[in-house]
């Protein structure tokens, strides 16, 4: 096995603003960092998780010049939290964290009392 290949590969986004366009597998440092210089990921990189992915990039750039088990784990360790971290949660996995009722409070902008 090539120290490049990630012991489990991670699936995202294609680009997570638009889920409708489906996932994408990664396997490798290789394609971990043509997913995140791709369209949708590239936008993080000025945006609020900016941190995160300043992490997934240097630890992906560094396990691409420097291919050891450790350096490809701390990789995928990094670009898996910045994945997490930009992934849109679900309709389902929403409604069961807050309610609809609480939803229209909030976008009223006034809680319930």
């Amino acid at each position: 096995m090539s120290a490049e290949i990630f012991a489990t590969p991670l699936t995202a986004y294609i680009n997570p603003r638009r889920p409708d366009l489906g996932k994408r597998r990664i396997t490798s440092v290789s394609e971990g960092l043509s997913a995140l210089y791709g369209h949708g990921l590239i936008e993080v990189r000025d945006g609020a998780r900016s941190d995160l992915w300043d992490e997934a990039a240097g630890a992906l750039c560094a396990a691409y010049l420097q291919a050891d088990p450790e350096r490809t784990a701390a990789a995928r360790t990094a670009l898996e939290r910045l994945l997490k971290a930009v992934s849109p949660i679900a309709n389902k996995r929403r409604k069961a964290l807050a309610s609809d009722d609480l939803a229209l409070w909030y976008a009223a902008g006034a809680l319930p009392s």
